[in-house]
């Protein structure tokens, strides 16, 4: 067990056992080109620095900064007020809440929580642009432990689910046909052009679980 799993606790600017999930739309182009990275810590910085492909170091900034904020937004709590760390299995984990983060084209996703929570976003165009050949969804299916005939609609919400269920457990390789949401704790919503799950330990609806859409980081 890590410092930051056995030292947890929740911030005093948040009591409620809400979960919070921020999001944040764009294509992180100009914003991030000289993106001061002076409040990450050093070993996740130098981990963004070294990702070979561009589009994924601007998602990871971005991500990281949306964190940052949330961290602000929710507990009150400046970058240097929490610890962060990084586990063996390459999990970043804090010392004042949980959280877990999500990225895609055009979209970055943070949840934050006082118990272990996880958070998963999609580009939905961009996986019917592979279901439009009529092999693929049952292929996908097969490959990620589902039996039932499902839509292209109702596939990518499923993907979505498992894996935010896999954050949310924090533990292990991403197996998705050893997980099996049926009886997990998911809320799915569908954003414009996104799909979002958010996977807690408590009861997940929008009563439990606040969306928030940023419009800068």
């Amino acid at each position: 067990m890590t410092k930051s799993e056995t030292n947890k606790t929740a911030a005093d600017g948040n009591k409620s056992g809400k979960v919070f999930a921020y999001l944040f739309f764009g294509d992180f182009a100009d914003d991030f080109e000289n993106a001061d990275l002076s409040d990450f810590p050093e070993e996740r910085a130098a981990e963004i620095l070294s990702s070979k492909s561009e589009k994924v170091r601007r998602q990871k900034i971005a991500v990281w900064k949306l964190l940052l904020l949330a961290a602000k937004k929710t507990y009150c709590l400046p970058p240097d007020k929490i610890c962060f760390e990084r586990t063996k299995e390459g999990k970043w984990l804090c010392d004042k809440f949980f959280f877990s983060l999500s990225h895609t084209d055009g979209a970055v996703a943070v949840v934050v929580a006082e118990k272990p929570c996880g958070i998963d976003i999609e580009y939905a165009p961009k996986f019917f642009e592979k279901c439009a050949y009529k092999s693929f969804i049952a292929a996908f299916l097969r490959q990620i432990g589902e039996k039932e005939d499902l839509n292209a609609g109702e596939t990518l919400k499923l993907w979505t689910k498992k894996e935010s269920v896999f954050k949310r457990l924090g533990e292990g390789v991403f197996s998705p046909k050893r997980i099996d949401v049926k009886n997990e704790n998911v809320l799915t919503e569908i954003i414009g052009d996104y799909v979002l799950s958010v996977a807690t330990t408590d009861k997940a609806d929008k009563e439990n679980i606040e969306i928030n859409i940023l419009k800068s980081i």
